[in-house]
């Protein structure tokens, strides 16, 4: 049958058009003489009470279970959708962050992973293996990798600040599923505390760079050759005191040599002191100074032994200046004069003054 209203099709039997509901002529006309045929009363309602009843049931059954499954499916549907919209928990993420960010740990976890090489290499940790694997192998570390690395871990800190704050402020990103992550009201403080670690960090860096890199070495060698003096001071005083050598805690030096600067030891040998060097910049390791005291003809004699290395002592010229001052020996202590034999054994001073002649 084609409508006659929109002019499309549908099937003859139905009463109505599927599209525009204008109703069917020719089912009109079959319904005409069907009362002439079936004049039967009991066939007339059952057609009725068919459709009524399908309506009851339709109702409590079919609608009511649609509407209590979609909203059932609807709640996880709804979880899901705010999982996917972007919002992850960032509490693992950011201890990463402040227990391993200068590791790349975190960007690890974020799928960053060639931000988190890069944290890696020059971070610190590659820097600090090649430098103990030369130190174990007695080579000098050279400045420019020294100072290279050095620089590289102080931009590295720079960028892991940036990282640990972007998450206590929950803008950090996956770079993968692009989701941010979630962040606490307690990171903000915990992100404090590594900033301020990290400037610590930082000033020692430079401090370290500019000591032992820029003027290579040479002040903190400086204040080793002053510790070494104050030791050949305070041993000089005990000699001329007691007319005899003591140890460190005899010519109480013990204030003096208790906090020695960083990359040195101290060692007490037999009357005197040993330094040695624990770095390898400017220096191999364990290169040493040795400064001995002993007594030669009631005299103060002083032994300074230099490593032999020329670098050692071209970081410290101020000990090779002690050096040379202490080649000097000292007057001998001081002691009561010895008394000549005079008449019946009785001790006579002898005159030891200058007589010139008179007129």
């Amino acid at each position: 049958m084609i409508c006659p209203k929109c002019k499309r099709k549908y099937e003859d039997d139905m009463p109505k058009c599927l599209w525009c509901d204008s109703p069917n002529p020719n089912f009109q006309k079959e319904d005409e003489p069907e009362p002439e045929h079936k004049p039967d009363p009991a066939t007339a309602p059952e057609p009725k009470k068919s459709p009524v009843k399908a309506k009851h049931i339709e109702k409590p059954v079919v609608k009511p279970e649609k509407k209590t499954s979609a909203k059932k499916k609807e709640e996880p549907q709804a979880k899901k959708s705010s999982t996917v919209s972007g919002r992850e928990s960032g509490t693992q993420i950011f201890w990463l962050a402040f227990f391993g960010g200068f590791l790349g740990a975190h960007c690890f976890k974020a799928h960053r992973y060639r931000r988190g090489l890069l944290y890696l290499i020059f971070g610190g940790a590659i820097y600090r293996v090649i430098f103990k694997i030369l130190m174990q192998m007695g080579i000098v570390c050279p400045l420019p990798l020294a100072a290279f690395f050095l620089a590289a871990t102080l931009v590295v800190g720079i960028l892991y600040t940036f990282d640990i704050w972007k998450i206590a402020r929950d803008k950090y990103r996956n770079h993968r599923t692009h989701h941010r992550y979630i962040a606490k009201p307690w990171m903000k403080f915990m992100a404090c505390i590594a900033v301020a670690t990290y400037a610590f960090i930082a000033y020692t860096t430079v401090n370290f760079v500019k000591d032992n890199i820029v003027k290579r070495g040479r002040p903190i060698a400086a204040i080793v050759a002053l510790k070494m003096e104050a030791y050949t001071i305070a041993q000089e005083k005990y000699f001329q005191e007691k007319g005899k050598l003591g140890n460190i805690k005899e010519i109480e030096y013990v204030s003096e040599y208790e906090k020695w600067m960083q990359f040195y030891t101290f060692a007490e040998e037999s009357n005197g002191i040993r330094i040695t060097y624990l770095n390898n910049l400017n220096c191999p390791k364990g290169a040493s100074w040795l400064i001995k005291a002993s007594v030669v003809d009631g005299s103060l004699v002083w032994n300074l032994t230099l490593p032999t290395d020329a670098r050692c002592n071209a970081m410290a010229p101020q000990i090779m200046m002690l050096k040379d001052r202490l080649e000097k020996p000292l007057e001998p202590a001081a002691s009561t004069p010895e008394l000549d034999e005079g008449v019946d054994g009785v001790g006579v001073v002898p005159d030891t003054t200058e007589h010139r002649d008179s007129l």
